[in-house]
């Protein structure tokens, strides 16, 4: 969200008041807004006050970067539905002075990726065991960094790829 509006207070203004407008919205539209410079979290009311006013592309403009969340599945199969629904939603917000909306890509999000961690290990240790075995049944196997961060990256408009940065030693036992 933001304003061009000449006076900082005023942009200010009127990105609180096209932000609020917003959240009203959500609500009735089954659509959850997130905000975070690191961690992303609902965006309430009462979260408002923990937002980041930054500049947008020029110096005169305010900018508050938010982000819509819809479940994939169910209502929504589609990407494409869902870039439907969060443009019709952007439209329903009303400007407030010189405050706009700008949208950008759609990306997938996952709730809770830790619950994936255990079948992701499984997987790495499935692959370093067949690895491992290419060299008789006098080898083993080490591997390090599974206790790193589960990290995951969009594969295509509806997967994602889950990884955990490891490595792996094939050593005699």
């Amino acid at each position: 969200m933001n304003s061009d509006s000449r006076d900082a207070s005023v942009r200010s203004a009127e990105v609180t008041a096209m932000l609020q407008a917003a959240i009203a919205r959500a609500q009735s539209q089954a659509i959850a807004l997130v905000a975070g410079d690191y961690k992303l979290a609902p965006l309430t009311l009462a979260a408002m006050d923990d937002l980041t006013f930054g500049r947008g592309n020029r110096p005169d403009t305010t900018r508050v970067k938010i982000y819509a969340r819809l479940p994939v599945g169910g209502k929504f199969t589609s990407v494409d539905q869902v870039d439907e629904a969060i443009t019709a939603f952007q439209k329903s917000v009303p400007a407030t002075g010189r405050s706009y909306i700008e949208s950008g890509p759609t990306d997938l999000a996952i709730d809770n990726p830790d619950q994936y961690r255990g079948a992701v290990v499984k997987a790495i240790a499935d692959e370093s065991k067949r690895y491992a075995a290419m060299f008789g049944s006098d080898y083993g196997i080490e591997i390090r960094g599974l206790d790193s961060e589960l990290y995951f990256k969009q594969a295509s408009q509806t997967e994602v790829f889950l990884y955990i940065e490891h490595n792996f030693v094939i050593k005699p036992k």
